[in-house]
């Protein structure tokens, strides 16, 4: 079932009932049943049934439908309506360029060298972009594998446009600000040497980073446990 809801999430060349590389429903059970605790002790009981909440994330979907009829259709990495948003390729890596609303769609058309894109009939706004959406992701990918992804990037900062890269899982584990939180930390382990393991991404400052212990070896706490 929620194969089919993630339909409308995949690529638009992906088979109509692309399913999910991740079990969304499972995840998102969580940060519902944390948020529906009061602040009352005991709390009652309550249920979270995973159907209720592949249901509840179609959200403006469910509106969508019941309102205009309108049966989603894939839109990639893009948004259903607001536009451009989306992925695209430069002449080295990937790019995804968020510039929606009107203000930061002219300051892509700056960017871009089109300032005639701003006062187009087939772009002006952000309806006649929804309409030709087609036509302006085209021209915009077009423009893009002119350089690489830096070079954008640094015009497209320059422009307050709001981007970002497509990182490759090297790319995350040596990102700058990764190491700044810290999400990266080592131990020592007895037998493999220093290992490097992700940090919990829950932090105390009044404690600072608590210290992780190597994974145990094979029956170091058998004794233990059995006691």
């Amino acid at each position: 079932m929620f194969a089919r809801m993630t339909q409308a999430w995949s690529a638009p060349c992906a088979p109509p009932a692309l399913k999910s590389r991740g079990s969304f429903s499972e995840w998102s059970v969580s940060p519902h049943c944390s948020g529906s605790l009061p602040g009352c002790s005991p709390p009652p009981l309550f249920y979270v049934a995973m159907i209720d909440v592949q249901i509840s994330l179609q959200i403006y979907r469910a509106l969508y439908y019941w309102l205009a009829g309108e049966i989603p259709t894939s839109v990639g990495a893009g948004h259903v309506s607001a536009v451009p948003i989306d992925l695209f390729r430069t002449a080295d890596h990937g790019l995804v360029i968020d510039a929606n609303t009107e203000e930061v769609f002219a300051r892509l058309c700056g960017a871009l060298g089109r300032p005639e894109w701003i006062t187009d009939p087939n772009f002006k706004d952000r309806m006649a972009r929804w309409h030709n959406k087609k036509e302006l992701l085209a021209a915009i990918q077009t423009i893009l594998l002119t350089k690489t992804r830096g070079e954008w990037m640094e015009i497209l900062i320059t422009h307050e446009v709001p981007c970002g890269p497509v990182n490759s899982v090297a790319d995350i584990l040596n990102d700058r600000h990764v190491f700044e939180r810290p999400m990266m930390v080592a131990t020592q382990h007895p037998t493999a040497g220093e290992l490097k393991l992700l940090a919990s991404p829950v932090k105390f400052p009044a404690h600072g980073e608590l210290p992780l212990a190597p994974p145990p070896l094979l029956g170091q706490h058998t004794n233990i446990c059995r006691h």
